[in-house]
């Protein structure tokens, strides 16, 4: 089942024995743990992936589960389209944040500019 969804020419034993047990550990809580939402089970084994790896091996695990997930649980995550919509939302909102943050720090540094010239005046 994990085989499956790995890029074509890779297979289970290719991958680290470590991954590779992250990977059959999740795929367990996706078959087996219907009550524990799929985002949960992916983000959970993304941080043990972190945990011991600096690499890739975290996308790759995402990567995978994220797939397996879609074909075990159909229906229970976003499409990938929406996800993207919303990520496009969040990082407009990021930008806008920062934008506000510059112009406030601007407005201080010119009330201290100010400040300072009334001061020394």
């Amino acid at each position: 089942m994990i085989d499956q969804q790995l890029a074509e020419g890779w297979r289970l034993t290719r991958i680290d024995s470590i991954v590779r047990a992250i990977l059959r550990a999740a795929a367990f809580e996706l078959m087996e743990l219907a009550d524990v939402p799929p985002r949960v089970v992916i983000s959970e084994y993304i941080e043990v992936a972190h945990a011991f790896f600096e690499g890739d091996e975290p996308k790759v695990v995402n990567g995978v589960l994220d797939s397996l997930a879609r074909k075990l649980r159909p229906g229970e995550l976003p499409e990938r389209g929406e996800l993207d919509a919303g990520l496009a939302a969040v990082h407009s909102c990021r930008a806008e944040l920062q934008r506000a943050e510059m112009e406030v720090g601007a407005g201080r540094l010119r009330a201290a500019r100010v400040s300072e010239a009334q001061s020394l005046g």
